[in-house]
């Protein structure tokens, strides 16, 4: 069952130009996948492994990002333009990525804000601004995107153009881990270990009221 939810991350998000024109195909095959029994699930999932490898091919092989990528992007696809953003950020192009990150962003695009915040965080293609990296990972964690709320758990940590606050390091280390994500479980046993019990419970408090009024939407990351 992991399997398929990674291959449905993977088909959805990562910008494979051969998996593009079928993306929605790909899911539905997914969905029937989980369905379905362990042979045929397993079956499925080692199909559109294949495909993905095959897209991966094709992308690697090509020149440059797909036609109609960019023909959807220039007009306004908010997906087509965070796609063109990650396609330039994997070949380095940090500026490209951060003009179509920053169109995406600007239209809700709530992967796009977590790219984007990424770019600020690491000054690449942009100026280096933790004060921007925090915001715009705040606004990607307003709707439930992991790997945001597990970067913000960081900079609160270390002080990085935001004020220091391990409480508040603390929870969105607790709100990351809670949905899996491995790097935040390891900082939140880490913080758990120098906190009190009265910063922990002040702490998972908070990260409990936000999980309730905050839940991860479709396409978040």
């Amino acid at each position: 069952m992991r399997n398929l939810i990674f291959m449905n991350f993977l088909c959805q998000y990562v910008p494979f130009k051969g998996i593009a024109p079928y993306r929605a195909e790909v899911r539905t095959v997914l969905y029937l996948a989980m369905k379905s029994n362990f042979f045929v699930r397993n079956f499925l999932f080692l199909a559109v492994m294949f495909l993905v490898l095959w897209s991966y091919s094709v992308q690697a092989l090509g020149g440059g990002p797909d036609k109609e990528w960019v023909a959807s992007a220039e007009k306004g696809n908010a997906w087509d333009q965070l796609h063109l953003g990650q396609w330039y950020e994997s070949k380095r192009d940090y500026s490209e990525a951060a003009r179509w990150f920053s169109r995406s962003a600007g239209q809700g695009n709530v992967a796009a804000k977590y790219h984007l915040g990424v770019l600020y965080e690491n000054g690449q293609g942009v100026s280096q601004d933790y004060v921007k990296a925090a915001k715009w990972y705040q606004a990607a964690a307003e709707h439930g995107n992991i790997p945001a709320e597990e970067r913000l758990g960081a900079l609160s940590e270390s002080d990085q153009g935001i004020m220091k606050d391990r409480i508040e390091a603390y929870m969105w280390f607790y709100i990351a881990a809670a949905q899996h994500n491995r790097e935040a479980m390891r900082h939140r046993d880490a913080l758990e270990k120098i906190l009190t019990s009265t910063d922990i419970t002040a702490g998972r408090r908070v990260a409990h009221q936000w999980m309730q009024e905050h839940p991860p939407l479709a396409g978040s990351y």
